[in-house]
């Protein structure tokens, strides 16, 4: 037998060995959580997978895009530009389209910044700062580059699948449910929950209310009453949900209220890039000459007092055309 060869251990130890540091040699950090993750896709081919999918989807027949014109694509748009140069991604060629869906219930983002929210979820925002909760979180994903590491993780399972299915003997079908609910799912899970984190932060940079995130989750878990056992499901439950955001609300409100009443952004990767953005978005932006940092419209009413008492100009919606 095959096992019973004296060099099939040391044959292994070396695939082993190889495979460990191709592991580690692709081991990088996640942005803000800082978690280490498995990721062998650049942004360049990301880019090209996005395009793929995009087409996919807009492609679809069974998928209604509504026009720019329309005032669900216009809701979203608003609050849209308004997220963005928080996160410091505004050279992502970011598009945002809207699904005419009364039925579906969800919204997702591409690799590249390609947004699609359905009007199903969208009916249900019942303000600005509830669908911010939603956009932001889809943002989030696109700053963390889930999709890459969803990829590359799928390159580490696919050996794993095909050798746990010969060496086991046991249907494909079942295996691939226990890599799913081993593997797959597992991760997922964290992806949506560090979208969650980094999503309420965003939010709260914006000017955004974080608590409205609660009432959020409190209308989805009431709308889907009926949820999935957690460990087969992709997502975390919604009541999962609302008692990790009770726990991350502390530091958002502290994230508004600190660094939006600074008045600056201290990201560097924010600064002349988001004003470019805003400009072309026909949103006018405020320059503090002492650090030339931008800061995105919708300050809280403490800092426009502050603002216009030491002479500044406070951020505003802007008609005029480029």
């Amino acid at each position: 037998m095959w096992f019973k060869d004296p060099l099939f251990y040391f044959h292994i130890a070396g695939i082993g060995g190889l495979w460990g540091l191709y592991y580690v040699y692709n081991l990088d950090r996640v942005p803000i959580t800082h978690r280490w993750r498995f990721n062998t896709v650049s942004q360049h081919h990301e880019k090209q997978l996005a395009q793929r999918l995009v087409r996919d989807v807009l492609d679809n027949g069974d998928s209604t895009i509504l026009p720019d014109s329309s005032s669900e694509h216009t809701t979203v748009q608003r609050v849209f530009d308004r997220l963005v140069p928080a996160a410091g991604l505004v050279d992502t060629d970011w598009e945002v389209h809207v699904i005419d869906d009364p039925n579906t219930m969800n919204a997702f983002v591409l690799p590249g910044g390609k947004v699609f929210i359905y009007t199903g979820m969208l009916h249900l925002c019942s303000s600005d700062d509830e669908l911010a909760t939603i956009l932001s979180h889809e943002i989030a994903h696109n700053i963390c580059r889930h999709g890459s590491e969803s990829v590359s993780r799928t390159l580490l399972w696919v050996p794993g699948f095909v050798i746990s299915s010969l060496a086991s003997g046991l249907d494909p079908d079942l295996v691939e449910v226990g890599m799913d609910v081993a593997f797959r799912y597992p991760n997922s899970r964290v992806h949506e929950r560090e979208a969650d984190y980094v999503g309420l932060l965003l939010m709260a940079e914006s000017g955004y209310d974080p608590s409205a995130a609660l009432n959020w989750w409190k209308t989805m878990e009431e709308v889907k009453a009926r949820e999935v056992v957690s460990y087969m499901s992709t997502h975390p439950g919604h009541h999962n949900r609302l008692e990790q955001f009770y726990a991350w609300l502390t530091d958002a409100r502290t994230r508004k209220l600190g660094r939006r009443c600074s008045g600056e952004v201290d990201s560097p990767t924010v600064s002349v890039a988001a004003t470019d953005y805003l400009r072309r978005r026909r949103v006018s932006v405020l320059l503090l000459p002492s650090t030339r940092s931008v800061r995105p419209w919708g300050c809280c009413r403490a800092c426009r007092l502050r603002l216009e008492h030491t002479g500044k100009h406070h951020v505003q919606r802007s008609t005029a055309t480029e």
